[in-house]
C-alpha cells in the first residue's frame, strides 16, 4: 500500500485545522486562569489566556512590538502588559500604551493583539479561532445533579473517542460520548448499545 507523502499529510492538517477553527475548544480549566496569564495552545496556534476585570479573554501569545510572548507579562488595570517593552492591551485586543511613544504622537490602530472568542462554561475555558459555526456543546443535564460525581477520564487505548463519567448515588458509572474531560483516571471497559447515547454499568472499585 502507498504510504502518504509529507506533503499529503501537511495538506491535510492544514484542512482539518481550518475546518475546527470554526467550533468551539475547550483549553483549559477556568480554575487554571486566575490573576496571571496562562498560556495554552489549539489547533497549532499559541494562546494566552487572561482576565479583564474578571471577563475571560483570549489572545495569539504574541507582541506585534518584538515578537514577545504576550503569557510573560501581566495583568495591570485590567490590561494585559508586555514583559519586554511594556505595551498595554485592552480586552478587544487594541493597544492602549506605549512607553517610549512621545506624548504627541497617537497609538497607530494596527497596534492591535489578536484577539479570538472565548467563553467560559462548565468549568473549562472555550475558544474559537473563527467565525462559530456551533454553539458551546450542551453537557447533561446530570451535570448539575448533586446525584453524580463528575470526575476526568483516560480512555488509555480502550477507545477512539472521549467522553466523560459520572458516578450514580447507586453505585452505577454513565458514561456520555462527545464531551472533552482532561484524562486521569482508572480504567473502564464498555460496550454501548446500537444508537444509544449513553452506557450505564457498575462502577471498578479504586480502592
Amino acid at each position: 500500500m502507498e504510504q502518504p507523502t509529507q506533503d499529503s499529510l501537511n495538506l491535510c492538517s492544514q484542512i482539518t485545522s481550518e475546518g475546527l477553527r470554526h467550533y468551539w475548544h475547550p483549553v483549559a480549566r477556568s480554575s487554571e486562569v486566575a490573576d496571571k496569564p496562562f498560556k495554552a495552545k489549539l489547533l497549532n496556534q499559541p494562546l494566552v489566556l487572561w482576565r479583564s476585570n474578571g471577563s475571560i479573554t483570549a489572545f495569539y501569545d504574541l507582541c506585534i512590538h518584538r515578537g514577545t510572548p504576550l503569557s510573560l507579562g501581566w495583568i495591570a488595570d485590567g490590561e494585559l502588559v508586555c514583559a519586554y517593552h511594556g505595551w498595554r492591551y485592552a480586552a478587544n485586543g487594541s493597544c492602549t500604551r506605549i512607553p517610549a511613544l512621545p506624548p504627541d504622537r497617537t497609538i497607530p490602530a494596527k497596534a492591535r493583539a489578536g484577539a479570538f472568542k472565548a467563553q467560559e462554561r462548565y468549568g473549562l475555558i472555550w475558544v474559537c479561532l473563527g467565525r462559530p459555526r456551533a454553539e458551546i456543546p450542551e453537557f447533561p443535564p446530570e451535570f448539575d445533579d448533586p446525584q453524580f460525581r463528575w470526575a476526568p477520564y483516560s480512555t488509555d487505548g480502550f477507545w477512539k473517542a472521549n467522553a466523560a463519567i459520572s458516578h450514580t448515588s447507586h453505585g452505577c458509572t454513565r458514561i456520555r460520548w462527545g464531551i472533552l474531560i482532561i484524562p486521569n483516571a482508572s480504567r473502564f471497559r464498555c460496550n454501548p448499545s446500537p444508537g444509544d447515547f449513553s452506557t450505564t454499568f457498575p462502577s471498578r472499585s479504586t480502592a
